[in-house]
């Protein structure tokens, strides 16, 4: 049986969708033998991908994959435009949800009040509340559909372990103001307004409200915060950052937040255009605008639009 269970998990897709012609699901409609030896892998059942709008019924079958993943740690990807009743359900198992993606879509509306409205619950509406467990966080939006920050802070704000987050393409219908009480994730490692790779792009406007004391590579489209921001978050957070990955930057004499920095990229305003990563150090960065010569050592990158 042990066996057999490991060939089942070998046979897994990255982020499985529940449907009985797809793994793991069909293991359940072959055989007895194969039904008890899947029920029986609680692995097989740790990680989903949930895409809205679901058919009927779906929040059944979601449940029944989630008990099946007993006390395993979580993995759940939510696509599309989010139903509330599939997201309360979920919730159930939020102690144990480790990595949460949410992937929103637009969707056919009649209005721009009724599209405010619809974005506004972007996690149907519930909140998750705490969620002692989730170390990684990925909230992408196709096309930039708009979301809220303030759901966004309600998520981290419950995510004490937060040890990765990624705010891609996110353009938010409300302003980070001074209403809204600062964020410290004392865990957070890394933290990217944009994907992992590739042009950084989307309202970062966040950081202007998050302390993040052990921060180590950040990654900014510099759209709606400027050097000054960037420089409080630095002072603010007084991180061990050894990775600065910006967009843009008009105004580098940031040398008392750049102490730790060992690798600092900047992205050529240019399609296509390459620019150089180079190592910085504490005392790259003089009066002047332009950094001093690369020390030998240094480690090199090159970045391009493509």
């Amino acid at each position: 049986m042990e066996i057999a269970s490991e060939i089942f998990t070998q046979c897994l897709p990255p982020h499985p969708r529940p449907g009985i012609h797809r793994v793991p699901g069909i293991f359940l409609h072959v055989c007895h033998a194969w039904a008890s030896i899947a029920t029986s892998t609680p692995t097989l059942w740790a990680t989903i991908r949930i895409d809205f709008p679901c058919a009927n019924g779906s929040e059944k079958t979601v449940e029944g994959w989630l008990e099946r993943a007993g006390s395993c740690a979580l993995d759940i990807t939510l696509a599309g435009f989010i139903h509330p009743e599939v997201v309360s359900m979920i919730w159930r198992w939020s102690e144990q949800l480790e990595t949460l993606q949410i992937l929103l879509a637009e969707t056919e509306r009649v209005d721009e009040d009724d599209y405010a409205s619809g974005v506004r619950e972007f996690l149907g509406g519930m909140d998750p509340g705490f969620l002692p467990s989730l170390k990684t966080l990925v909230v992408r939006c196709e096309d930039r559909v708009g979301c809220l920050w303030s759901e966004i802070l309600d998520l981290l704000r419950g995510s004490p372990n937060l040890a990765d987050a990624v705010l891609d393409c996110i353009d938010a219908l409300d302003e980070v103001d001074e209403s809204m009480e600062e964020v410290v994730l004392p865990n957070l490692r890394r933290m990217t307004f944009g994907r992992h790779s590739g042009l950084p792009v989307g309202n970062d406007e966040l950081l202007k409200v998050i302390t993040a004391p052990q921060l180590e590579t950040l990654t900014l489209a510099m759209e709606r915060v400027d050097d000054d921001d960037l420089t409080s978050f630095l002072l603010r957070s007084s991180p061990p950052l050894q990775d600065l990955i910006l967009a843009k930057c008009r105004l580098l004499a940031m040398e008392r937040g750049l102490s730790t920095v060992a690798r600092l990229g900047l992205w050529s305003p240019h399609p296509r255009e390459l620019i150089l990563v180079q190592a910085v150090g504490p005392a790259a960065f003089h009066s002047g605008l332009t950094p001093q010569p690369p020390t030998s050592g240094s480690s090199f990158r090159l970045y391009s639009y493509d």
